[in-house]
């Protein structure tokens, strides 16, 4: 299996009724990603997401880095992730792999629920 780096980009909506933050996200493909910031440090603290709002991820601003990917992924499967937050709950995100040249979607192509 050829390893390659990756890079995620996520959309949180925080519709609950507290600020939340974003401490890691981990996937069985790529093992944790690091949270990185907009000036490309890692979050070590994580990433706030105040109440009734999103935490957007773009190339260029907020991103996960992921390495290197272990598993044979392929450009259009779905992996799953844990996203997990700083009150310890946890929710399992289904993310769509990108291939280089393919376009991130923008945040308003979501259904939010």
């Amino acid at each position: 299996t050829q390893m390659e780096p990756a890079v995620g980009f996520l959309v949180i909506a925080n519709g609950g009724g507290f600020d939340t933050t974003l401490v890691s996200v981990s996937s069985r493909a790529g093992g944790a990603g690091l949270l990185i910031s907009a000036s490309g440090k890692v979050m070590v603290n994580g990433a706030l997401i105040p109440i009734h709002s999103e935490l957007y991820m773009t190339p260029g601003g907020v991103r996960l880095e992921f390495g290197r990917i272990a598993e044979n992924v392929s450009v259009g499967d779905s992996v799953v992730l844990v996203a997990r937050f700083l009150d310890g709950s946890e929710i399992e995100l289904n993310a769509l792999v990108l291939g280089p040249e393919q376009q991130v979607p923008d945040h308003h192509d979501f259904q939010h629920s």
